[in-house]
C-alpha cells in the first residue's frame, strides 16, 4: 500500500479538485470480516468530511477471501474498484465539502491506475533523508 499510496500521490501532484479539500485518506481495510465481528461491518461505509483540516476519510474494504487466489492485475482491479467506492461515496453524504469535485476526483484517479503498472504500484518508494 505504500507504493500503492507513493505513486497516486506523485501523479495526483498539482492537480486540484477544489478549494475545501487538500487531502482524501483511504482507509483501506482487507481481511476475512465475517470472523472480525462487528465493528469492520459497522465501518464499511465510513466516510468523514473533516474541515478543519480539508480532509476527507473514507473506508474501502475488500475480503481477503474473495481476492487471494486473483492474479495481481485482477486484484489491482478489486482495489480500483473499492478505491471508487470509498469516493464516489462522499457525494452521498449529508454533510460534504462544498466545491469538492469528487466526480473528476474519481475520474482521474481511476485513469491513473488504469494506466500503472504493477511495477510501479509495487516498487518501493523512496524515502526521504527526512523520515530516516
Amino acid at each position: 500500500m505504500l507504493a500503492f499510496d507513493a505513486y497516486l500521490t506523485e501523479q495526483l501532484k498539482g492537480q486540484s479538485f477544489g478549494s475545501s479539500i487538500d487531502g482524501f485518506v483511504f482507509c483501506f481495510e482487507i481481511g476475512d470480516f465475517e470472523l472480525w465481528g462487528e465493528f469492520f461491518r459497522a465501518s464499511a461505509n465510513y466516510t468523514s468530511y473533516r474541515p478543519k483540516r480539508k480532509e476527507i476519510w473514507s473506508v474501502g474494504q475488500l475480503r481477503w477471501t474473495d481476492v487471494k487466489g486473483l492474479r495481481a492485475d485482477d486484484q489491482l482491479r478489486a482495489l480500483r474498484d473499492t478505491l471508487q467506492v470509498a469516493i464516489r461515496r462522499v457525494g452521498m453524504k449529508r454533510r460534504k465539502p462544498r466545491d469538492f469535485d469528487y466526480l473528476a476526483f474519481a475520474s482521474c484517479v481511476d485513469a491513473i491506475l488504469s494506466q500503472a503498472t504493477e511495477e510501479a504500484l509495487s516498487a518501493k518508494p523512496a524515502i526521504s533523508p527526512a523520515q530516516t
